[in-house]
């Protein structure tokens, strides 16, 4: 089976920054897991890496994509949840 990347719809190919919401915040054993609002159909892909800002856009924590859904992925970062909200 071949797949042809420039069948793929623009809207799916990565952008160079990515903005998103995280929607959903867990802990999961020791880790707190995030999901964003961004999936493989808007160019997120697992293996991806990123960082979570402050309201004022300054970097806080990276993080690298570990699960890819067709509208949100998912990530683990080194912060509490208050704050990741």
């Amino acid at each position: 089976m071949v797949v042809n990347p420039s069948s793929l719809p623009k809207k799916s190919e990565p952008q160079k920054n990515m903005e998103a919401r995280i929607i959903a915040v867990n802990i999961e054993g020791d880790r707190t897991k995030i999901r964003i609002a961004r999936g493989v159909r808007n160019g997120a892909r697992a293996g991806m890496r990123g960082y979570v800002v402050r309201s004022t856009g300054r970097p806080v924590e990276a993080f690298e994509v570990v699960e890819q859904y067709s509208g949100t992925c998912v990530a683990f970062v080194n912060l509490t949840v208050d704050q990741v909200q």
